[in-house]
């Protein structure tokens, strides 16, 4: 394995080197991998090594080991570059291990230990089945960083072993000259760390000094078969932003097009829309034909680079996704300025068909909801959420086909793992469709998003919103926001509606419904019947009730007044 640094000066840059030996064994059972990722998997997967120890007393814990370290190597890049490693992961070593069952099945064994280490921009993530190892070298001090799942010479936790897998994780921030030691027990159970540290601080090849520790621990008594994997540290990005928020930041932004004008080589058919924040532009691609919409950020923004963030965001989604139900987008190569090219869905946003169909039968609006949700679907499938759903971020084209566009305000799993990426893009998107805990800078999930849809479906029955329309500033509490009945304004609405749409837009995201197949389901198929008979009258029959309350009070009144 080569010991060359990888670097660059807005990445991660590591050295490495490994080696392993079969020892007194007729047969190597251990194994190891390093990923070589390109810069773009560097920068959105990250760097992933593991290390695996095949079990001696299986009839395949070789098989096992090499199996499992060069598929979770391989396929972590074929994943979508938007999950977070701890998705990634659990994903990957869910798969293994169910595969692993599988071919143990009958008289055949295939066990393996497995230690794995991802380092991506300033963060570590280890996971560990078994009794393989990772141990930290920080400031010249020795810390092992996973646990033993070895009770005496028994192991107690193997891939393969059993279908539920138990993995131990743990998460760290890195910092320059940090060493990281993958080792099996035939390694570290012969060696101390103060032989390790004196080996370390000998040598500056790492692939030479993985060889001297492989010797030593065999001269030292081991007779098992003998690994280890150095990664070395070279650099870190710290808190600065990475190449993603680089890419952008020299760029200039466009001045205010007019129609008949040109940016590159697409020519402004007319303004769509213009706004403090962005200005957008149908526009004709004179290269390859066809109409675009180029949206660019308003010159205004210059030095917001919040705003200027959730450009680069929304290019950078763009590339993840690809769905009907979902906007495309491409990237402008080679320009000096800053702007995005979209797809141009000719059709109207939801809130100009809403103002078409002011009062749409629920037959009506079951297709809309049904696009909606195949959006989110996809969104949920590469750990993304909208967190800025409204009718101006839905289009319905001549089609009647529904696709969300505006992708500024995404929370993307492998977005939140990049260093500096969260302090300049904190957009929580429209505070009237926002679900609480993201005007709260609580984190957000995909309960986020079916908040906003119950929002919306809400406006699109009755043309009200559930809750009071405030700033986000004025809500501190989850108690602040109060469900204001459906029926409060059309009391004709079936009250299955009105207790899905109170439930689909539940302040607290644990008492919200708990998935978009839910709602769905229950707006294809109401429930209705003896619960809502359980109901109070004043949510059976809101004008009524508050109309006798009245009354009630009147006479009392009228009666005191009397009295006196």
């Amino acid at each position: 394995m080569s010991a060359n640094p990888v670097s660059s000066q807005t990445r991660l840059s590591l050295a490495f080197g490994g080696h392993s030996a079969a020892g007194a064994k007729a047969a190597n059972q251990d194994a190891f991998a390093l990923g070589r990722p390109g810069a773009r998997e560097a920068e959105h997967h990250g760097w992933a090594a593991a290390l695996a120890d095949g079990v001696s007393n299986a009839s395949h814990g070789g098989p096992a080991a090499v199996l499992s370290v060069t598929s979770f190597v391989q396929d972590f890049y074929a994943t979508p570059a938007s999950w977070g490693t701890h998705r990634r992961a659990s994903k990957l070593l869910a798969a293994l291990n169910q595969w692993l069952c599988h071919c143990g099945l009958g008289r055949q064994q295939w066990l393996t230990t497995f230690s794995a280490l991802v380092l991506k921009g300033n963060q570590g993530y280890l996971y560990q089945v078994g009794d393989s190892q990772v141990a930290l070298i920080r400031d010249g001090q020795w810390q092992v960083l996973t646990a033993s799942h070895n009770n005496g010479r028994v192991l107690t936790r193997a891939l393969g072993a059993e279908p539920h897998l138990r993995v131990d994780t743990h998460q760290l921030q890195l910092q320059a000259g940090d060493r990281f030691l993958l080792s099996s027990d035939g390694f570290h159970d012969h060696l101390k760390p103060k032989q390790i540290k004196a080996e370390l601080a000998r040598q500056n090849d790492l692939e030479t000094t993985a060889q001297r520790l492989v010797q030593l621990a065999q001269e030292h008594g081991s007779r098992d078969n003998v690994s280890c994997l150095i990664i070395e540290v070279q650099q870190c990005p710290g808190d600065q932003p990475q190449q993603l928020l680089q890419q952008w930041q020299h760029l200039a932004i466009p001045p205010i097009l007019a129609a008949g004008q040109s940016l590159d080589h697409y020519q402004v058919v007319r303004c769509l829309h213009a706004s403090p924040r962005s200005h957008l532009y149908l526009v004709r691609d004179r290269q390859q034909g066809g109409l675009w919409v180029l949206k660019a950020p308003s010159p205004n923004l210059e030095d917001h680079h919040s705003q200027l963030a959730a450009l680069a965001r929304e290019a950078w989604v763009g590339q993840c996704l690809s769905h009907p139900n979902l906007m495309t987008t491409r990237l402008n190569h080679n320009s000096r300025f800053l702007y995005l090219i979209c797809e141009y869905i000719d059709g109207q946003t939801l809130s100009q068909w809403h103002q078409d169909h002011p009062n749409p039968e629920i037959q009506r609006l079951r297709p809309v909801v049904d696009g909606i949700v195949a959006g989110l679907r996809a969104l949920q499938r590469q750990q993304m959420v909208h967190r800025d759903l409204k009718p101006d971020n839905v289009m319905i084209d001549t089609d009647g086909n529904i696709k969300l566009i505006d992708f500024g305000s995404m929370g993307a799993g492998s977005l939140q793992e990049l260093p500096g990426w969260q302090q300049l893009s904190q957009a929580v998107g429209t505070a009237d469709y926002s679900a609480p805990e993201t005007q709260l800078e609580q984190p957000a999930d995909n309960r986020s998003d079916l908040f906003s849809l119950g929002v919306i479906l809400y406006e699109l029955v009755c043309g009200q919103l559930p809750y009071a329309s405030k700033r986000p500033g004025q809500r501190r509490r989850l108690s602040d926001w109060r469900y204001r009945s459906l029926r409060q304004w059309q009391p004709n609405q079936p009250l299955w509606l009105d207790s899905l749409l109170e439930q689909a837009t539940a302040a607290d995201p644990k008492r919200r419904l708990s998935s978009l197949s839910e709602l769905q389901q229950r707006l294809h198929h109401p429930q209705t019947g003896g619960n809502e008979r359980s109901l109070p009258l004043a949510r059976r029959y809101p004008v009524r009730f508050w109309q006798g309350v009245s009354a009630i009070l009147m006479a009392a009144l009228v009666a005191q007044w009397l009295v006196g």
